[in-house]
């Protein structure tokens, strides 16, 4: 039998026991699941076929179904909602969004609206002096930063991040964003850096205000451009599957 703690969220929970009959197969074929290997049997047996990227008036809209999270990438950026059909009508939009890039506490300001394209899995928001790529999988929406050039100066590589729509709050895996009118909880973690390369950059991901975030990069040996890749998800399956 396919049996979930009573702390799984009931959101998530629902998405599981819909993907029940496949996963079962799974357990009885692997002689159990691990709680952290649930996102990974899920994609295998068919649950990533509720994560799908459209066009969309204006732009892209990107489904994270496993997550009950959607979102719609125009001009203006990156915009999120939650698919909770008990939060319909109480969960305003939330967005995390690049505000500035540079050294330390200072940065050059980055324009407010960009163009948006659709590529081979990806939706690409583009902005001088920054990119930003989405996608989507069981774990989330992936928000990705890329970073083109060497900043100038002195210091470790910044990049200032506004909140809207949600409150942030500091969490061990990143950033816990909490949704005005709903109150649901979303994980901004799984903090990612890399350069062309392929090397991996010590990086970690601060909260500086309710509306405002900084990730900051230790680029000294970095071959540009540079990527940050934090994602999206339900806070209690970060809790459960944080690896």
């Amino acid at each position: 039998m396919f049996i979930y703690p009573s702390f799984f969220p009931r959101t998530l929970a629902a998405c599981v026991l819909l993907w029940a009959p496949a996963l079962l197969l799974a357990e009885e074929r692997e002689g159990g699941i691990p709680w952290e290997s649930i996102g990974q049997e899920a994609a295998k047996s068919g649950a990533g076929e509720g994560v799908d990227i459209s066009p969309a008036p204006g732009g892209a809209r990107l489904r994270a179904v496993f997550q009950q999270l959607e979102g719609v990438a125009s001009a203006d950026g990156l915009w999120l909602r939650s698919t909770d059909p008990d939060e319909l009508g109480k969960s305003e939009r939330f967005r995390v969004m690049a505000a500035a890039v540079g050294r330390g506490e200072s940065g050059a300001p980055l324009p407010g609206a960009g163009q948006v394209s659709i590529g081979a899995g990806e939706v690409m928001f583009s902005r001088p002096g920054l990119t930003e790529e989405y996608r989507v999988s069981v774990d989330g929406l992936r928000q990705d930063f890329v970073v083109p050039r060497r900043p100038d100066g002195d210091g470790e590589l910044s990049v200032a991040l506004t909140v809207s729509g949600a409150a942030a709050t500091a969490a061990g895996y990143g950033a816990l964003l909490t949704v005005t009118g709903s109150g649901r909880e979303i994980a901004y973690s799984r903090l990612l850096v890399s350069d062309a390369a392929g090397r991996s950059l010590p990086a970690r991901l601060e909260v500086t205000a309710a509306d405002s975030l900084r990730v900051r990069v230790d680029d000294t040996s970095a071959v540009y451009p540079v990527r940050i890749d934090p994602t999206f998800s339900d806070a209690d399956w970060i809790t459960l599957n944080p690896s």
